[in-house]
């Protein structure tokens, strides 16, 4: 019997008609990897019912993000990843999800961007912070200064903006929104984890002054943040790790004492879940979504090339 393994996806429902909800899958095989599908109007994580693999039950957050986890014995990681994303888009850019109406905006904000001088673009409502980091993004202005974290290094030489001002980090989050996770673990006070443009990062703040969050997470660097987010999971989500083990004890009582009968991959999924259902503890309860208050506060050392 093969050892189980399994791989962790993020729901992201914006619940906005416009706007394409989100998929994350991460998981290390010999190298971090993390992706991000388009899942257009989706609001339900992949099937489930696939021989050979065993989906955490789970509690939908709409609008948010839900988490769940994909365990199996037969397939590879990168196998459990093609079963479930099959037939979904992959996104490449690390722009945030958006809806026709941002294209617009964000089009008059790059017009009007070389008229503005520093942060001031902000202050004066010529663009959103979001529109900021997005531009930056797609290399259209270069980010310096003492907050120039708030995006990845860029090769931009026609627009430098010194980012001089903290900027709110419920402004550069998706929906405005982090999350907590409830059941018996549960995360620190002083963390919290949530969608920047395309990208999952876990933030932290100093409990003497909860106003002032800072990455833990490295942005522009989703693989080398697949360790720091599974194991933050882990860690402090009791949950994901009874679960897993249930999934470990199921497989390991159903293989190693099969039935006659038992012949197949299907015959043997089947009563793995069964044995899952069971057991009466593999609900894994979802997220709690709460609002971010308090100012991005960003380390150089917290943006790959920098």
């Amino acid at each position: 019997m093969e050892a189980v393994r399994c791989i962790t996806a993020f729901l992201l429902i914006t619940q906005d008609l416009a706007t394409s909800n989100r998929l994350a899958v991460m998981y290390y095989e010999q190298l971090e990897k993390y992706s991000v599908y388009d899942y257009k109007s989706r609001t339900e994580f992949p099937n489930k019912d696939y021989n050979g693999i065993y989906m955490a039950p789970q509690q939908i957050n709409s609008p948010g993000t839900s988490v769940t986890i994909y365990c199996s014995n037969i397939f590879s990681y990168s196998e459990i990843e093609r079963h479930i994303v099959r037939g979904l888009g992959r996104i490449d850019s690390t722009a945030a999800p958006s809806n026709p109406r941002h294209g617009t905006s964000l089009l008059k904000c790059r017009q009007c961007a070389p008229a503005s001088q520093n942060v001031g673009i902000l202050v004066e409502r010529v663009c959103s912070a979001r529109q900021v980091v997005d531009l930056a993004t797609k290399n259209y202005l270069k980010i310096q200064g003492l907050y120039q974290c708030i995006a990845p290094p860029t090769r931009s030489l026609s627009l430098v903006i010194d980012a001089d001002q903290p900027v709110k980090l419920r402004d550069l989050l998706v929906g405005g929104t982090a999350i907590k996770i409830k059941g018996r673990g549960s995360m620190p006070r002083n963390r919290a984890l949530g969608w920047y443009g395309d990208e999952i990062h876990i933030f932290k703040n100093d409990l003497r002054e909860i106003q002032h969050w800072k990455f833990v997470t490295s942005l522009g660097s989703r693989e080398a943040n697949v360790p720091e987010i599974e194991n933050f999971l882990h860690k402090h989500w009791t949950d994901l790790r009874v679960f897993m083990a249930k999934v470990v004890e199921a497989v390991k009582d159903v293989y190693l004492h099969p039935l006659a009968h038992e012949n197949s991959a299907e015959h043997l999924t089947g009563r793995v879940r069964s044995v899952l259902e069971e057991t009466g503890e593999t609900i894994i309860g979802g997220f709690g979504m709460v609002h971010i208050n308090g100012q991005l506060l960003c380390d150089p050392v917290n943006v790959e090339g920098q």
